[in-house]
């Protein structure tokens, strides 16, 4: 657990703060559009699951992507200079920051419930 922690103090909060809002903007950006592309040529079947689903395609649902796509991306970025001053150690900070991305999911998994039940 101690690396983690050299690991993190090893990056400066500047340097985390950017990699995160940069992560946040490009997630906000390109999550929706990878649904909006997904859904209108029904790749991998998206449209046709959300159709069968329920969920109306509405600014809501490309809103909860943006949000989704924004922390997940954002969490990412953020890993990254933390990954590179761990070393050799990174497989076990990669290894603590997959549940916290599962954890990410699950809102959004309730906010697409919520949208398909019309609340």
């Amino acid at each position: 657990m101690q690396f983690m922690l050299d690991a993190i103090a090893a990056v400066p909060p500047a340097t985390l703060a950017k990699y995160a809002l940069g992560g946040a903007i490009i997630g906000a950006l390109v999550m929706p559009a990878i649904m909006f592309i997904g859904l209108k040529f029904n790749l991998r079947r998206v449209r046709t699951i959300f159709e069968a689903s329920g969920i109306p395609q509405t600014p809501r649902l490309y809103r909860l992507f943006a949000a989704g796509g924004a922390g997940m991306f954002g969490i990412i970025t953020a890993s990254q200079p933390v990954l590179d001053a761990a070393g050799e150690d990174e497989v076990y900070i990669r290894g603590a920051l997959l549940p916290v991305l599962l954890l990410l999911l699950w809102p959004l998994v309730r906010a697409l419930r919520r949208l398909r039940d019309g609340g």
